[in-house]
């Protein structure tokens, strides 16, 4: 980010940038636009036109949120640290890992069971509401969108929710970007086989032919 925003770039939009790149994917149009609505007047043609060119996929399995925003104690009685703080301060200038930080010595894993808890959806929420929410491409939330319709229509035939529902999707793009470039036949090579062909055919009998 810094070759395209230069030094003392404005972290936070950095990071709302890398966001948006990995969100929108390949639908670059959709990017461009938002990144002129947003930061029309921070961002230059020329810097939008290079974060166009970059390409972010996959998350990672570890959130913003848990890793900056849940904050935990250490719970020991003889234990001087009183003040809450997050996970990455304590991966950062201690010598925990993040499986000790999640054991009983530290209060990290009550921390995500509230923060869990606060956020079920209720029973008979809109599950479409729930899709936007997702922190999804477009294009995966289109295709999650379809997959409940299907499932709708299928308890509506059976008459009763199934317990399990498959759901394949074919990913066309992938393989027509590892197809094989098909290799033009030139004339010369096809003349010879033809000549094959015709030796072969006139020694058939008489009968094979008609």
């Amino acid at each position: 980010m810094e070759r395209i925003l230069g030094s003392g770039f404005d972290a936070d939009m950095a990071e709302t940038i890398i966001l948006w790149v990995t969100l929108f994917g390949e639908s670059k149009k959709m990017l461009v636009n938002k990144l002129r609505d947003t930061y029309r007047d921070k961002l230059s043609d020329n810097q939008i036109k290079s974060i166009k060119r970059l390409k972010y996929k996959d998350w990672g399995r570890l959130s913003k949120e848990f890793l900056l925003n849940l904050e935990g104690i250490e719970k020991s009685e003889d234990s001087q640290d009183d003040m809450p703080v997050s996970i990455m301060y304590r991966l950062e200038y201690t010598t925990e890992n993040l499986m000790q930080l999640l054991s009983a010595k530290y209060s990290y894993l009550e921390a995500i069971e509230e923060f869990n808890k606060d956020r079920m959806a209720p029973v008979g929420s809109d599950t479409y509401a729930l899709v936007e929410e997702l922190a999804v491409s477009p294009g995966v939330k289109r295709s999650v969108r379809q997959a409940l319709k299907l499932v709708k229509e299928v308890t509506q035939l059976r008459g009763s929710v199934p317990s399990k529902i498959f759901v394949e999707v074919a990913r066309t793009n992938r393989a027509e970007k590892t197809r094989k470039p098909s290799v033009p036949i030139c004339p010369e090579d096809v003349q010879p086989i033809q000549e094959q062909v015709k030796v072969s055919f006139s020694a058939w009998p008489s009968t094979a032919r008609s």
